[in-house]
């Protein structure tokens, strides 16, 4: 990790312009990183230009709206690419004009698309790896809204803890930034609290789910379905955690239809897993992700019936 810190700290010293990125469609962990990432920088480094990008508009209160540049700053730029294993997953792709690209990541690292890559597959998170980077620079570097950016990426891509990355290292991280004198309490409530409506569709969900032999779930939202209960694609996306408690199921995903350029209905989908890894699964499929956590996207009904055949094939229940 000393070699990742200095690496880090090599690119942020030599560059007065930096510009971060995330993937499409963020969860928490992109958001997590891109803004802890920047309230660090902008904590330690108040003379340089620090901006947050992406094209996709988060309703998430506490997650601030992405900066608005002009391609030329970009040009200028240390791009800093977060929590994306793929440079064709990157939001805005203007990541390409940068000078340099720097890649943060804990997925695989099967497309080595930056100048440098500073990749920890062992992370659970992708802010457990910038926590760790940033708790050796200097521990008192790290502040509480930073922390607590972290905290929230941490918590939610381990699963509260429950994925098979989390380790004694992901713990101790949890620790140090928890105490930042961050309110863990209502983190928490911020996180995993639904409104009436939410919980409403979370039935919606249970009453949708398709079951093959026992141990995959899936569930299709229709366009019409989207539009009756006022939902966008990502909404219905993120109600993939609802079938994570299962016992039975070691596989479940979300998919909701959409219209492509040509007007054809394609379809994208939030994928989990308890043991077996998915992200291979996902690359085949416009996608990817890490082995607990995935995302596809432009699939057709064909590749849609493929993908549930291979997550029978990667649980072995054929």
């Amino acid at each position: 990790m000393l070699e990742f810190t200095n690496v880090f700290k090599k690119y942020i010293e030599e560059n007065d312009i930096i510009t971060i990125f995330r993937h499409v469609h963020p969860d928490m962990d992109a958001y997590g990183s891109q803004f802890g990432l920047k309230t660090w920088l902008m904590d330690n480094y108040p003379n340089k230009q620090i901006y947050a990008l992406g094209n996709e508009i988060s309703d998430v209160y506490f997650i601030p709206q992405s900066d608005i540049v002009e391609d030329d700053v970009i040009r200028n730029s240390l791009a800093i690419a977060v929590d994306c294993g793929n440079l064709d997953r990157i939001d805005d792709q203007r990541i390409k004009l940068a000078n340099k690209i720097l890649k943060i990541d804990h997925h695989p690292n099967v497309d080595e698309y930056g100048d440098d890559n500073l990749v920890d597959i062992t992370c659970a998170s992708c802010t457990q790896l910038l926590a760790t980077i940033f708790k050796d620079i200097d521990p008192d570097s790290v502040l509480k809204t930073c922390s607590e950016y972290l905290y929230r990426g941490l918590l939610t891509d381990s699963l509260c803890y429950k994925t098979s990355s989390t380790s004694a290292k992901t713990l101790e991280i949890g620790s140090f930034l928890a105490s930042k004198n961050i309110d863990i309490r209502k983190i928490n409530l911020e996180l995993f609290d639904v409104d009436l409506k939410t919980f409403n569709l979370q039935t919606i969900v249970r009453n949708k789910i398709n079951i093959i032999n026992d141990h995959i779930a899936y569930v299709i939202f229709t366009l019409k379905e989207l539009e009756e209960h006022h939902l966008n694609g990502k909404k219905a996306r993120e109600l993939v955690n609802e079938m994570g408690n299962i016992k039975e199921f070691g596989i479940w995903a979300i998919f909701n239809e959409r219209i492509d350029a040509n007007n054809n209905i394609i379809y994208d989908g939030s994928i989990r897993s308890k043991y077996v890894p998915i992200n291979q699964i996902a690359s085949r499929y416009n996608g990817g992700g890490h082995p607990n956590a995935s995302g596809v996207k432009g699939l057709s009904k064909i590749d849609l019936e493929n993908i549930l055949n291979d997550f029978e094939n990667a649980l072995n229940i054929k």
